[in-house]
């Protein structure tokens, strides 16, 4: 089990959304009726709103985003603090540059594409935590989206490392004390993989696992098992066909492949933007609560169901996801 006491950064991406809802998929160069609404967007974005719904301990989101005094900067804040997520840790770039996800939510079947402009935003730097006191914050947890900026992440699952081995050198009370990392994997990028050996759970979308030649969600399992650290947790959500994780054992083997079918919706499905992200962080709730990895894909699969029967996006998460949490 992977409990562990106190709070969580998220490291990653916010954006805008422009959310387009449309009765069916329109066909191309027509026009089509939409109801239209800005929400925040960006994988570790979700994940923080959701961990903020079922967490205890404080919850941190540390990206970049526009200055205070920007209209994008304020309205991203804003949000944040209506759901208590605390931004002290993120970098302000001046000005009102912001990336955007045009998305188009098909209700009819739930579905959502995105269309992303990444924007000239820098990407999240090392130096923003470096000389960060994690010890005197009771940072427990810290969580990555793998993005382009591949070698940051990778110096901080580093210096994080070096403090738990520091921790462990000067402390009794060092499994107490030792920082718990996870990164997503889920964009088609080859270098992502240079991750996988220095944190203790991985999460794989379908289409990373399938772009590196996995079949399905048990195969990628066992594909990225055999390329993580000793004790490291691999876990792979497969859509509407579930999930399935496993734990890399000390004969460089993984202990059973634990497979979980995807949870019924409490309604229909309406809109699957930010199911994938409430899937993660659910899974990292329950494995911080010291649920087994099963029950903590269980919980996972729940929540991720429930978001996909919601039509108001993130707004009532606390509803939603407090629930199935229970239930699951």
């Amino acid at each position: 089990m992977l409990h562990t006491s106190g709070s969580i950064i998220c490291v990653g991406l916010c954006c805008l959304d422009l959310v387009s809802k449309v009765d069916q998929f329109p066909m191309e160069d027509t026009d089509s009726r939409a109801n239209i609404s800005w929400q925040l967007g960006g994988n570790a974005a979700h994940n923080a709103i959701v961990l903020a719904a079922l967490e205890s301990k404080p919850v941190y989101f540390a990206g970049t985003m526009p200055s205070e005094n920007s209209f994008n900067g304020n309205f991203i804040r804003s949000i944040f603090a209506k759901h208590s997520i605390d931004t002290s840790l993120s970098q302000s770039v001046q000005g009102d540059a912001c990336p955007v996800s045009m998305v188009i939510v098909n209700t009819e079947i739930g579905s959502r594409t995105i269309l992303h402009d990444r924007g000239d935003l820098p990407e999240f730097s090392f130096d923003q935590l470096r000389d960060r006191d994690f010890a005197s914050a009771d940072v427990g947890w810290i969580h990555f989206e793998g993005r382009r900026n591949v070698s940051e992440i990778a110096a901080m699952l580093s210096h994080i490392r070096a403090l738990n081995q520091r921790a462990a050198f000067t402390s009794s009370a060092s499994v107490a004390m030792r920082i718990r990392t996870s990164v997503e994997l889920e964009k088609c990028r080859p270098e992502l993989t240079s991750l996988l050996g220095n944190c203790d759970v991985i999460f794989l979308s379908k289409e990373f696992a399938s772009f590196h030649g996995a079949a399905d969600k048990v195969a990628a399992v066992r594909m990225f098992l055999e390329r993580v650290d000793v004790g490291a947790t691999v876990i792979c959500a497969w859509g509407e066909l579930g999930c399935a994780g496993a734990v890399r054992s000390g004969g460089g083997h993984g202990s059973d492949i634990i497979s979980v079918p995807a949870a019924a919706p409490d309604g229909p499905v309406v809109d699957t933007l930010g199911a994938g992200d409430s899937f993660v962080a659910a899974c990292l709730h329950g494995l911080r609560a010291g649920r087994s990895l099963a029950e903590a894909l269980r919980l996972a699969a729940a929540v991720a169901g429930a978001k996909c029967a919601r039509a108001d996006g993130f707004s009532r998460v606390a509803d939603w996801a407090g629930r199935a949490a229970e239930l699951s």
